[in-house]
């Protein structure tokens, strides 16, 4: 099987934002371990986000990644390979929107590295539970999880997760004296099927917090954003944020914010400081679980029907989306 550039097309004309916070993503996350040459690739892909790129530049950034994969599958380095699947993937799903190519990239690898014995094989089903999670899909996820556990990739060891509750609430992993039936990826997988359950389309549950969510959205499209002052990613999103409620508080769209990892009273004087003038509620342990937030900033566009629009919008995704609300968030 080759996996050409071909093969997995529609990645040129793509938006250079997108492949941005997608490189930032990934070089960021703890949960993915990347090469040298994928690191370089991903710098590369973060410096043509700070000035001007050609149509022409960002594909010859696109077929690279695809050398790469090509390279890799012909020198039998299996890992490297689900190291760039994984990214093709996040390229499909985070960026274009496009879930159904990511699943398709994702699973056709699953099948090809089936047999062999692959350290990282782990890493595609949880990402593909996440890509699932996007779709709201949970019974495939049950599904997944399920296959998973019956695969020879299983690692079936049983291991206590505690913490996240924030930025100084680091998250804990002791791995017990007796062997168990679960695993970190199982976990991982189980995380992405409590955010399935608040997927875009999923209707958000009527109580939340100390309140009802009636008394939050009275009419209105309302952004849920779990933060952090000192979260990065929620820092450079936040003139987007004030830019947004100056434009549309007035026409019926409202923030609520919902801090983590520091009391309430803190939080809405860090809020003051900070000059974001919409309100604080207390981000309850039930509402972070069922939402499936685990320390991280995070958050859920709710339509005045109570309808989940999006989740983890940022910047320009966070402007389409408003912008594709209707005349309730329109600028007076």
């Amino acid at each position: 099987m080759n996996w050409t550039f071909r093969r997995w097309g529609g990645l040129l004309g793509v938006g250079l934002l997108g492949l941005v916070l997608v490189s930032s993503v990934l070089a960021q996350s703890p949960s993915v371990s990347l090469s040298p040459e994928m690191r370089a690739l991903l710098s590369r892909l973060q410096a043509m986000g700070h000035g001007s790129a050609t149509a022409a530049e960002i594909n010859e950034v696109f077929e690279q990644i695809h050398v790469m994969l090509e390279r890799a599958e012909g020198a039998g380095d299996y890992d490297a390979m689900i190291e760039v699947t994984v990214l093709l993937s996040r390229v499909h799903s985070d960026m274009l929107g496009n879930h159904a190519q990511a699943l398709k990239i994702l699973r056709e690898m699953k099948g090809y590295l089936a047999e062999k014995r692959v350290s990282r094989m782990p890493q595609l089903y949880v990402r593909e539970a996440e890509v699932l999670a996007r779709l709201g899909d949970e019974r495939s996820i049950v599904e997944l999880i399920r296959d998973f556990r019956a695969s020879p990739h299983y690692d079936p060891e049983s291991y206590s997760v505690a913490g996240g509750a924030g930025p100084d609430d680091p998250i804990r992993i002791q791995r017990p004296s007796a062997s168990g039936d679960d695993s970190v990826s199982v976990t991982a997988m189980r995380r992405a099927l409590q955010e399935a359950r608040f997927a875009p389309g999923k209707p958000f549950p009527p109580a939340t917090g100390q309140g009802r969510f009636a008394d939050w959205v009275q009419g209105r499209v309302v952004l849920l954003d779990f933060w952090h002052p000192n979260w990065p990613a929620w820092k450079q999103d936040l003139p987007t944020l004030k830019s947004l409620y100056s434009r549309y508080h007035a026409a019926g769209f409202e923030i609520v914010g919902l801090p983590l990892g520091m009391p309430l009273e803190h939080a809405r004087a860090t809020a003051a400081e900070l000059e974001m003038p919409w309100p604080q509620q207390e981000a309850t342990a039930d509402l972070m679980r069922q939402a499936g937030v685990a320390g991280q900033a995070a958050n859920l566009l709710i339509g005045p029907d109570g309808t989940i629009l999006g989740r983890n919008l940022r910047g320009q995704a966070l402007v389409d989306a408003l912008g594709r609300t209707g005349s309730r968030t329109h600028s007076p």
